[in-house]
């Protein structure tokens, strides 16, 4: 009896400390909902939903910068935003999940993942910042779901020669007017759907300028 109590104390102050380890690899700021930071072990990383009782809303400049140890990173569905440069110059990055929540990727986000293949990009987002999603030597295969958002200049520039980016079919002409304008010289082909409509196409009016005559956004 006693060597079992004995195994199941060491058992609880394992898992304490493993629990202690998750908390502290993040920096997170509870008041404005920000995670800041990351020192955890790397490999297979998932970013919690929520954290000291606030939920994971946006992800700050340079809180995923440079993490060679990473090899996948999965993000909450409960994020709106990644700020400028959140995610970049990540080595060993082989693959990403970007959530159905996302609204607005800031300027140079998966930039310089030279092992990242490929990546979907979810039908709320409405903006995408300059240079994101450029200089990554493996990433071939691109998917959008959901209507055009705003192309910032420089962004799915510098991939490799047989990069396929695949859009909605009913937004062909959209996305190929905004790739072309943004210095994209990767293909774009149908992906044999049309874009999903999320509710309020996923943003805030009043965060966006919006021409309802062409349906589009122009500005952030």
């Amino acid at each position: 009896m006693k060597r079992r109590i004995c195994t199941i104390i060491a058992l609880l102050a394992l898992g304490m400390c493993a629990l202690a380890e998750e908390r502290g690899a993040w920096d997170f700021d509870a008041n404005y909902c920000e995670l800041d930071g990351y020192n955890g072990a790397g490999g297979d990383v998932i970013v919690p939903r929520e954290m000291d009782g606030s939920t994971v809303d946006v992800i700050q400049t340079n809180t995923f910068s440079g993490m060679d140890n990473i090899t996948s990173l999965t993000l909450p569905d409960t994020l709106l935003q990644l700020k400028d440069s959140a995610i970049c110059w990540c080595d060993g990055l082989t693959a990403i999940v970007l959530p159905e929540s996302l609204i607005a990727i800031g300027e140079r986000n998966l930039y310089a993942c030279p092992k990242l293949s490929e990546v979907t990009i979810p039908a709320g987002v409405r903006f995408i910042g300059e240079e994101s999603f450029s200089s990554n030597g493996a990433l071939r295969r691109i998917v959008f779901e959901g209507v055009c958002p705003v192309i910032g200049n420089g962004s799915f520039a510098d991939l490799p020669e047989d990069a396929v980016i695949y859009v909605p079919d009913d937004q062909f002409e959209s996305y190929r007017a905004a790739l072309t304008a943004a210095g994209s010289t990767a293909a774009i082909q149908p992906s044999g759907k049309s874009a999903e409509i999320v509710d309020n196409n996923g943003f805030d009016e009043n965060d966006f300028d919006f021409d309802e005559a062409t349906g589009t956004i122009t500005a952030y």
